[in-house]
C-alpha cells in the first residue's frame, strides 16, 4: 500500500498549532492571518503530528496557567488586594463629594444616597434619603475575610473588631471617629497579612 507524503514542519503550521491550542481564533480567522485556505488547515487537524502537537500545546497552556495565573496563592492575593483598593477608592470618592460633606457619616465614604419622590404632577419633589451603604461594606468585609483565608493568618481578634464594625445593624448609628477607624482597621487587616514575611507561598 502506498504511504501518504512525510509530514514536514513548517513556520505556518507551527503557528497554526498554536493558535488552535489558544481556541481564541476560528478557522477562518486563522485561515486568513496565515494566508491559507480553511482546507488546508482542516486536512492538517487530521494528521497525528498535528494533533499531538496541538495537545503538547494544549498541556503547556494549562501548566503555564497553573504557574503563573490564579491557581497560585499569591496571584489570587494580589488580585484580592486590587479589589480591596478599588473598594477603597469608592469610599474615598464618595466621602470626597460636595454632597456628602454636610451628610452625618457622609465624608467616611460608608453612606449611600437614594431618592425618594414625594407628591404627583407639578408638586412632585424629589427628597435625598442617606443610608449606610451595607452592600459595599459586606462586599468589604468578603474581601478581607477571602485574603485572610489565602493567608491563612486570620486574626481571631481583628474578625471580631471588624464584624462587630461592620454590623449592618449599627452602621446608621456610628459617628465619623467610629466610620474612620472602620476604615483603618480594614486597610491594616490587609497589610498585616503580609508585612514582612515576603510572598507568600504558592498552594
Amino acid at each position: 500500500m502506498k504511504s501518504g507524503p512525510t509530514w514536514e514542519w513548517t513556520a505556518s503550521k507551527e503557528t497554526a498549532a498554536l493558535l488552535l491550542a489558544e481556541d481564541s481564533l476560528s478557522i477562518p480567522q486563522i485561515a486568513k492571518q496565515l494566508h491559507l485556505s480553511e482546507k488546508t488547515i482542516d486536512r492538517w487537524k487530521q494528521h497525528p503530528d498535528f494533533k499531538s502537537r496541538i495537545e503538547a500545546n494544549v498541556a503547556a497552556f494549562r501548566t503555564r496557567f497553573l504557574e503563573y495565573g490564579l491557581a497560585r496563592k499569591e496571584n489570587r492575593i494580589a488580585a484580592l488586594t486590587d479589589l480591596f483598593r478599588r473598594q477603597q477608592l469608592i469610599l474615598q470618592e464618595r466621602g470626597a463629594s460636595l454632597e456628602m460633606q454636610s451628610v452625618p457619616g457622609g465624608k467616611s465614604g460608608l453612606m449611600c444616597v437614594t431618592w425618594r419622590q414625594l407628591g404627583q404632577g407639578e408638586e412632585a419633589q424629589l427628597i435625598p434619603e442617606y443610608a449606610a451603604d451595607t452592600g459595599l461594606s459586606r462586599e468589604i468585609r468578603g474581601t478581607l475575610d477571602q485574603v485572610s483565608v489565602e493567608l491563612g493568618q486570620k486574626s481571631e481578634k481583628h474578625e471580631l473588631e471588624v464584624k462587630k464594625t461592620y454590623d449592618a445593624g449599627r452602621l446608621g448609628e456610628l459617628t465619623d471617629d467610629e466610620l474612620g477607624t472602620l476604615i483603618e482597621l480594614s486597610r491594616k487587616l490587609v497589610s498585616s497579612g503580609g508585612a514582612g514575611s515576603g510572598a507568600p507561598p504558592a498552594s
